[in-house]
């Protein structure tokens, strides 16, 4: 479902949202720092899988899929070797819990000599071999580049994924907080990544290869039998100063209540060239939540107001719903952000239950949300005050009913005593 698509049902919202062009809120600016940009140099890292220095068994944080596939990667125990030509691994141990199609392998991670941004990033290639003898054969490996927090940034996988030799050759890039992308603004893989489907991968030897290209994103090349060479993903959606730090690659086999062979996986060459000196984000915007909020029907001057603040600031999102008419949220409004602050007008809502909520992202790729409920209710007063003013009418007339009947027979009372009649 693309939720940007989604229009509220029972009431027409107009909300300017306006962004000062400064913030003066000097501890905001305090709080998101970044390192700073340095002299620029070009270095280049090799390793030509003749040996094992420099890679260690460990295990990531989080698990994530490989390819265009939604099975995602159970860490398991293994052994990497080399032979002189390339890296493979053994004794891949089975899994330990319950799980259900699922991939399963070690991982392997290599501290980079260097971090540097997304934007440094001149050239990552990397050989990889599968010899596919075995048709029942079915598993993975990836290769790629991870963050400070050992999250996936950019992943080649090759993929056997039948039983018969078919499979597919991937690049991937995986936004920091992916999950945003998909469920808010209804983005999914085919955003980030591209593939080349191989009909007979009986035997492959391909040099897969990436580059950021200032204006165009994060460009891909996979040879094979048809060359594909296109764009990973587009230059709007680069976390240009997200940090690379690690190197991290995977051989794993795949489980579906069953354990399927693993097929022969084998990295040759790994050759990365990359800029240093580039800014490095490593802290989100600030964002000050703002308290819910009521009025009535009809007034005017009620304003969210969000005071924000990033070093280094690229985009947001304003988003709204009613409660009462569906579960979805609708995109707004959206645009670049300046790290001022934002004035969103809720005037000439109507009755009922809404949400807003601003979600800001910065070049490092990270993003924080608010969200704000709004309740708009009826001016209830007047009624209240002539049911209460009705009351207290009725009450003193009662009060001076029975004063007046009181006086009465007290004379009546008395004139009696006294003869008269």
């Amino acid at each position: 479902m693309n939720l940007v698509a989604l229009v509220l049902m029972g009431c027409s919202l107009c909300m300017p949202l306006i962004q000062p062009a400064t913030s003066d809120d000097m501890t905001l600016r305090i709080l998101s720092s970044s390192l700073p940009s340095q002299e620029s140099e070009i270095k280049t890292w090799h390793h030509d899988c003749s040996n094992t220095s420099g890679f260690q068994y460990g295990e990531l944080p989080r698990r994530f899929p490989i390819g265009m596939s939604s099975y995602t990667v159970v860490n398991t125990e293994g052994v990497l070797e080399s032979d002189g030509q390339c890296l493979y691994t053994t004794n891949i141990s089975t899994l330990q819990s319950d799980y259900s199609w699922v991939h399963y392998g070690p991982t392997f991670i290599c501290d980079l000599p260097d971090a540097f941004p997304v934007a440094g990033l001149r050239n990552f290639s990397v050989q990889i071999e599968l010899v596919n003898s075995n048709p029942e054969a079915r598993g993975a490996a990836a290769i790629g580049l991870f963050d400070d927090t050992l999250s996936p940034i950019l992943i080649a996988s090759c993929r056997d994924i039948y039983p018969e030799t078919q499979g597919d050759l991937t690049w991937k890039y995986h936004p920091r907080n992916s999950s945003f992308f998909y469920y808010y603004l209804g983005r999914d893989d085919n955003n980030y990544s591209i593939f080349n489907f191989d009909w007979n991968m009986d035997f492959v030897n391909s040099t897969l290869s990436a580059t950021y290209s200032h204006g165009q994103g994060l460009w891909g090349k996979i040879p094979a039998y048809l060359t594909l060479n296109s764009t990973i993903v587009m230059e709007n959606d680069v976390e240009w100063y997200r940090p690379i730090r690690y190197l991290v690659f995977t051989v794993v086999g795949l489980y579906g209540y069953e354990y399927f062979p693993i097929p022969s996986f084998r990295f040759h060459d790994i050759y990365l060239e990359y800029e240093i000196g580039g800014i490095i984000d490593t802290s989100p915007p600030s964002l000050t939540p703002q308290p819910d909020k009521v009025y009535i029907r009809g007034e005017t001057g009620n304003t969210i107001s969000w005071e924000c603040y990033d070093d280094h600031p690229y985009r947001y999102w304003l988003l709204d719903s009613l409660h009462y008419s569906y579960t979805g949220v609708s995109l707004s409004e959206e645009g670049l952000w300046n790290s001022s602050r934002f004035d969103v007008s809720i005037d000439g809502l109507r009755v009922g239950t809404y949400f807003f909520e601003l979600c800001l992202q910065d070049r490092g790729g990270f993003i924080v949300t608010d969200w704000v409920e709004v309740q708009v209710v009826e001016n209830s007063l007047l009624p209240t005050v002539i049911i209460d003013s009705f009351l207290l009418i009725l009450i003193l007339c009662m009060v001076a009913l029975v004063c007046v009947l009181d006086q009465r027979g007290r004379r009546k009372t008395a004139n009696l005593q006294e003869g008269q009649p």
